[in-house]
């Protein structure tokens, strides 16, 4: 549970746009990291394959005719994603040599 609250701390830190579900980062702030928990407990046993969808928005580059497409998770991904990186980042930084970079 600790996990999931840094996660969402860190979700809510970077005050993005709300995803497809239009979930604010004042929504999640309100309802706690506990209204994350059980619905993606009930989410994987339902549907284990499936995320959900992204929202997507367009925006214009300088000086040309086609723009850059952004993709907006849900903020119960972005909680999800960041659980994922607390846990596994330490995996991984401990079989990188010390001199390594990138």
């Amino acid at each position: 549970m600790a996990t999931l609250r840094e996660a969402s701390r860190m979700a809510q830190a970077k005050n993005g746009a709300p995803g497809s579900d239009g979930v604010t980062c004042e929504d999640l702030a309100a309802s706690g990291v506990e209204s994350v928990r059980e619905p993606l407990r009930e989410a994987r046993v339902a549907r284990p394959d499936q995320a959900m969808r992204v929202r997507r928005k367009a925006i214009p580059q300088d000086g040309g005719t086609q723009g850059r497409v952004l993709g907006m998770p849900t903020r119960r991904d972005r909680v999800v994603q960041g659980a994922l990186q607390l846990i596994l980042e330490p995996m991984g930084a401990a079989d990188v040599q010390p001199g390594s970079s990138g």
